[in-house]
């Protein structure tokens, strides 16, 4: 167990990078999503908002939602006006209460709402979408649910989703630096930005069993270890962590992998990082029960806010990647040996010294054949001498 003092150091770090991260999401999603629940009991339902949507479009649906804001805000002024001609002894805490109402509501007038901006778009719809949930079958399953229910929200607009029990590759490649057979985990849910693998959930079923629930939460978060895993690889390599670059040690510890796990009607969200060497520590990022996001705005809304901060943490995380692994990659070249050119001088040239060029082929050996020749060895004659002054040629032997 970590002392007291380490767990409020790990919780702090934990919400700095939650609050990067929702600094990061779209403005213009974020506004939308006020707008919304401002709009909470004005509005049916997500569901009967969609023929508005179709038939309006975007920018004249945004222009509805804000001229509602302030029909609201006149309403509230008039309320205002009324309480205080009702009672006069309360003047200062009516008009200090009506203050704050008109407030809210104008800085609800005044958001930046963009008709093509991703992540409105994407809110748009999942509006649409969730019109189809009420020819949802009565007994579901767990893939009834994430066919229904979340698959409206699971698709993000910026990362990428393998649906259906797809193994792992983070978790095979983590497993085969142990074993040779090693084969990942298959997931529900599985996100990715390109090819790199950085966030994860997964549907324990309409009814589980409390072991069943507690096996795919831990399964979840081993699959978010392994994906930190497989990222720092990929950043340091085969570099020993003594010779690590700090500053591409610190900037990985921002990979931080979110992951969810569905029980029954209600997704839990969390992100998991890691506070020391092959130490993790995770924490709980929110929790909505989905069962009634075709029906409230306020569910539909918190579910929505939940998988973009979700999107927005992969992100990050997959941000982290590449800068740890380019600040890693500058800090190689900076230590990398200066080649030196060395040239030998003689004497003799024109300074006088010339340059000894030193030939380092080495010409090749010539070796006897291993292999006998066939036939007789030849015999070596005897040299013959022609020349005037010795007269003719002779052999030994010859008689004159």
């Amino acid at each position: 167990m970590l002392p007291p003092k380490i767990l409020r150091q790990v919780s702090e770090r934990i919400d700095t990078v939650l609050v990067r991260a929702r600094n990061g999401i779209s403005k213009s999603a974020l506004g939308l999503l006020d707008l919304l629940e401002a709009l909470s009991r004005d509005l049916n339902s997500p569901a009967d908002l969609r023929e508005p949507i179709l038939s309006e479009g975007s920018k004249a649906f945004f222009a509805s939602l804000k001229e509602r804001i302030r029909q609201k805000m006149d309403i509230a002024d008039q309320r205002a006006a009324e309480l205080a001609n009702r009672s006069p002894d309360s003047d200062e805490d009516t008009e200090e209460h009506a203050g704050r109402i008109s407030a809210r509501l104008q800085r609800l007038e005044y958001l930046p709402l963009d008709h093509q901006d991703p992540c409105s778009k994407w809110i748009l719809e999942a509006i649409q979408k969730t019109a189809a949930i009420s020819t949802a079958p009565a007994s579901r399953t767990e893939r009834t649910n994430d066919v229904y229910y979340l698959m409206p929200f699971a698709i993000m607009p910026s990362i990428s989703l393998r649906y259906g029990d797809g193994a792992s590759m983070a978790d095979r490649d983590d497993k085969r630096l142990r074993t040779s057979k090693g084969t990942g985990k298959k997931v529900d849910y599985e996100y990715f930005v390109g090819s790199r693998e950085l966030g994860s959930g997964e549907n324990s079923g309409d009814a589980p069993s409390k072991e069943k629930v507690n096996r795919d939460f831990i399964a979840t978060i081993k699959l978010a270890i392994s994906q930190i895993r497989k990222s720092k690889m990929e950043v340091f390599q085969d570099v020993p962590v003594a010779d690590r670059c700090k500053d591409a040690t610190e900037t990985a510890a921002m990979i931080t992998p979110p992951f969810f796990v569905i029980e029954r009607h209600t997704i839990h969200f969390y992100i998991l990082c890691e506070i020391g060497s092959e130490i993790f520590a995770f924490k709980k990022c929110g929790g909505i029960t989905f069962s009634s996001v075709h029906q409230e705005i306020l569910p539909f809304a918190g579910l929505a806010r939940q998988f973009l901060l979700f999107q927005q943490l992969v992100i990050q995380s997959n941000t982290a990647v590449d800068l740890a692994k380019l600040r890693m990659q500058e800090d190689m070249a900076l230590h990398l040996p200066v080649p030196i050119n060395i040239d030998f001088w003689g004497g003799g040239g024109p300074l006088p010294v010339t340059p000894i060029k030193r030939d380092l082929v080495r010409p090749r050996a010539i070796r006897r054949a291993s292999v006998a020749i066939a036939g007789p060895t030849p015999v070596k004659e005897k040299a013959i001498v022609d020349s005037p002054e010795f007269g003719s040629p002779s052999r030994s032997g010859d008689q004159s």
